[in-house]
């Protein structure tokens, strides 16, 4: 019997357009100091085949939780699986645009609460203008974000624009949902779950029910398992998949030209 650390680490640079990602770890210092292999570094080969790098989560979404329909994850990026139709990409920036208008509210604050301050501030329209026009929103999936990008095109615009922080989160949370109810909508979803730490935002969910309500688009609550650990449990399985030298990475959901059993392994 054995025992594999899988260890899907921050990325610090992603750029798939480039060919390039790059994230932390030192994985044969993880394996000397724990004693165990180690699985890592998922992203880089599906990119060396042309793909996206992201997301990956669906190949695990597709074995472990195919009961339901749709799949949004509300992390620092919002992204959606599709099992239908096999579509999954990154939506929008979501819990990192909005924890750091929280922060800039309060700077003891990690997050807004429930989303109690952003239900309390106003719409600011020529603010939701710098969101819109982000290219991301036009390009055809797969397609995927990275942190760079959202910080410097999302945050840092929405923290130098001058407004009350609470119109800031209030604007930012509507436009999230928005992009969500346009993802729901372009895979023609008739169903949908949430999941990731954005799934406690009460604010945020009240919002986006009320949008898939008016298009007939059920949301159907996860179990607080799923919701807290469906990416851990699913980079879980895509490691174990790589150190039982299976294939883990898809096309279909990053548009490389090869499936692969994807990771670097350190034994």
């Amino acid at each position: 019997l054995y025992e594999i650390v899988v260890w899907h680490s921050h990325h610090l640079f992603h750029a798939p357009h480039r060919g390039v990602t790059w994230a932390l770890g030192d994985i044969e210092r993880l394996r000397v100091l724990i004693g165990k292999p180690v699985v890592a570094h998922f992203r880089a080969r599906d990119i060396a085949s042309g793909g996206t790098g992201a997301p990956l989560i669906p190949n695990a979404d597709e074995q472990l939780f195919s009961d339901y329909e749709t799949l949004i994850n509300l992390g620092g990026i919002a992204n959606i699986t599709h099992l239908p139709t096999g579509i999954a990409y990154d939506i929008s920036p979501c819990n990192q645009l909005l924890n750091a208008l929280a922060k800039d509210l309060d700077p003891t604050l990690d997050y807004d609460p429930e989303g109690q301050f952003a239900k309390a501030g106003k719409w600011i329209a020529s603010l939701s203008m710098i969101f819109e026009k982000h290219p991301h929103f036009t390009n055809a999936p797969p397609k995927s974000l990275d942190n760079i990008t959202v910080k410097s095109d999302f945050i840092e615009p929405f923290l130098a624009y001058s407004a009350s922080p609470q119109d800031k989160l209030h604007t930012a949370t509507r436009l999230i949902a928005g992009k969500i109810l346009e993802a729901l909508l372009h895979v023609k979803a008739r169903k949908y779950t949430l999941t990731g730490g954005g799934a406690y935002n009460s604010y945020l969910v009240s919002v986006l029910e009320s949008l898939t309500h008016q298009e007939g688009i059920a949301f159907i609550p996860a179990p607080p398992q799923l919701v807290e650990y469906r990416e851990s449990i699913g980079f879980g399985f895509l490691g174990l998949l790589r150190w039982l030298g299976h294939t883990n990475t898809y096309g279909k959901w990053t548009g490389a030209k090869q499936a692969h059993s994807s990771g670097s392994l350190s034994l």
